[in-house]
């Protein structure tokens, strides 16, 4: 009875053992599959650096994403933005500012056409800058 308890209390320890060494390693491999600088907040700083230079320094800047179920994923997008942009303020889902970023948004760009924006900077990768016309 004592060996098959030991038997079994070590085969547990075993187990536990080769399952930390795999998750070990399956952590160390991931590491190296993505070159540093590919994680979403570094990838959209750089998407936003021309549309830095474009802005003022500071203020309000309305902004327009996608429309999409996944609200965790439109308001991630819009965070990443603002975090990029700062120390501008992005006011979510407004045209009411002068300068209104659109974001990753077909659907967006036609309604800020529609709202009588006029289109300033298109910086690709789904990103214009749209500002108020002067007969509004």
């Amino acid at each position: 009875m004592r060996l098959e308890y030991s038997l079994r209390a070590g085969f547990a320890v075993g187990t536990l053992l080769l399952l930390c060494v795999i998750t070990e390693l399956y952590l160390l491999l991931s590491l190296f599959q993505s070159p540093p600088g590919f994680d979403p907040v570094t990838w959209n700083e750089s998407r936003m650096d021309a549309v830095r230079r474009a802005l003022p320094q500071h203020g309000l800047i309305g902004y327009l994403g996608e429309k999409q179920r996944a609200a965790v994923h439109v308001s991630g997008n819009y965070y990443l933005t603002q975090y990029a942009l700062a120390p501008l303020v992005l006011v979510f889902n407004s045209t009411q500012p002068t300068i209104v970023l659109v974001n990753n948004a077909e659907d967006q760009t036609l309604r800020a056409v529609d709202l009588g924006l006029e289109l300033k900077t298109d910086f690709g990768n789904g990103v214009k800058l749209f500002h108020h016309s002067p007969n509004r």
